[in-house]
């Protein structure tokens, strides 16, 4: 049975989009590659057919037609390629982000280094606004679950916020009341609630009435005051220095 005349792909005019697949799947880290070993196998082929195709252009010029194959059946390698990539993990945590092993909740980190590797992935990429916002909110998300472990002490330290006289309950403590609690309680220091106050400043900036008022705007400064912010914060928390720690 011949193939069916919309599943044909001709490498012509086109050979430049080829060649841009072709080096974009060249620098997929090994985390994003297929987990599956004939997906991976076939999408070793499927290049490898096209990288062909594209010598045979550049040698004798004209269009050539992706050939199918052999193992796929009747799908070509483009098909083939665009299936094995949509089915591939859209991300991947970098080793070198910080294991935030301090976080009990195993799925908790989890989503917590994501958050942390598209923080860094934001930086990368110059989204200041982007990377102040997250950045302020996972710095927020680490203190809070940390506090939540001593909740005990959290809710009876004299800087813990209240309305109409009573605590509020964590969920509704905000940035502020997280860096001046965990102050006080000693799990972060001095220079790591200084900047960490900064960098709360840089998030409010998600209020537009306070960007106008200030006319500030979110820049790498805002987003590198949270990253100070945030590696200050590990630090600190990582060592436990809370005092009275314990039951």
């Amino acid at each position: 049975m011949s193939p069916d005349k919309a599943d044909r792909v001709i490498v012509g005019q086109r050979r430049g989009s080829f060649e841009n697949l072709l080096d974009f799947i060249k620098t997929l880290p090994d985390e994003l590659l297929p987990t599956d070993d004939d997906d991976y196998i076939l999408l070793s082929q499927a290049t490898s057919h096209i990288r062909a195709v594209l010598d045979e252009i550049s040698e004798g010029g004209g269009d050539r037609e992706l050939k199918h194959i052999p193992v796929s059946g009747r799908k070509n390698a483009l098909v083939e390629i665009r299936r094995i990539l949509k089915n591939c993990p859209e991300q991947f945590i970098p080793p070198e982000i910080a294991g935030l092993d301090f976080v009990k909740d195993l799925a908790y980190r989890t989503m917590l280094r994501e958050d942390l590797s598209e923080f860094e992935s934001y930086l990368q990429h110059r989204h200041w606004k982007a990377a102040t916002v997250l950045g302020g909110s996972l710095l927020e998300a680490v203190l809070l679950d940390m506090l939540s472990g001593v909740k005990h002490k959290a809710i009876k330290a004299k800087s813990a916020p209240k309305q109409k006289g009573e605590v509020k309950d964590l969920e509704d403590w905000g940035l502020h009341s997280c860096l001046e609690v965990a102050h006080e309680l000693e799990m972060i220091g001095d220079a790591t609630h200084e900047i960490g106050m900064c960098a709360k400043d840089a998030r409010n900036l998600i209020h537009p009435g306070r960007a106008i008022r200030l006319a500030l705007d979110f820049d790498s400064g805002t987003a590198y005051s949270v990253k100070a912010a945030l590696e200050n914060a590990f630090r600190d928390l990582k060592s436990g220095t809370v005092r009275g720690k314990g039951p």
